[in-house]
């Protein structure tokens, strides 16, 4: 590239991949998401030759840890606080009941603990075209399965989440946040110069 377009070139082609790698990210999240929900629904699917490892992962999860599936994909609802999402897994293990957000980036951060508040405090299920409201079964512990062939010898690890109201508060304050960012106006139009004729009065001293 340096050969053909000069230095710009390669720093503008270079510049760019990281844009590249998150548009790669954020398709292969979705298709891994639904491709694993067509496979525990028992339903067939084709896979990609990114996607087949990933989805491996997952498989071998379901073999070593032999979870049983209780709602897979379903969206949750909170009227309270005016708030909806899509859980990812839920089903038991070692007598407990478990929700899961299936991860496919590159690590797992602290903040999806945010995430899986949000799903603790769910008031109904709510499945499409269906008026009914499902109750939201009580959680005993919040994970993330981290799906990364690369990263782990079998491709995926479980990782326990800390889930209780410090991470819901924090929640709520970031839910407040985005609404405030998509309301707000906080700028206000610029003030004209009124007082360059007037005559200005004596400041007082101010100890600095």
């Amino acid at each position: 590239m340096r050969q053909d377009g000069g230095d710009a070139a390669a720093v503008a082609c270079l510049s760019r991949i990281p844009d590249y790698q998150r548009a790669r990210a954020g398709k292969l999240g979705p298709a891994v998401h639904r491709l694993t929900e067509l496979g525990d629904r028992g339903q067939a699917y084709e896979l990609s030759d990114e996607e087949r490892p990933i989805v491996e992962a997952y498989q071998r999860f379901l073999a070593d840890y032999r979870p049983k599936l209780i709602s897979r994909e379903h969206a949750i609802i909170n009227r309270k606080y005016g708030y909806g999402g899509t859980y990812d897994l839920i089903f038991t293990l070692g007598g407990q009941t478990w929700l899961a957000d299936i991860k496919t980036s590159k690590g797992y951060y602290a903040e999806t603990g945010l995430q899986l508040a949000a799903y603790s405090a769910g008031e109904f299920v709510a499945l499409e075209d269906d008026p009914k409201e499902y109750p939201f079964p009580s959680i005993d512990r919040y994970a993330v399965l981290h799906l990364r062939p690369e990263a782990y010898a079998k491709g995926y690890t479980l990782i326990e989440y800390s889930v209780g109201k410090p991470e819901f508060r924090a929640f709520l304050a970031a839910l407040a946040m985005s609404r405030w960012q998509q309301t707000a106006k906080p700028v206000g139009e610029p003030v004209a110069n009124k007082w360059t004729r007037q005559r200005v009065p004596q400041a007082e001293k101010v100890p600095v």
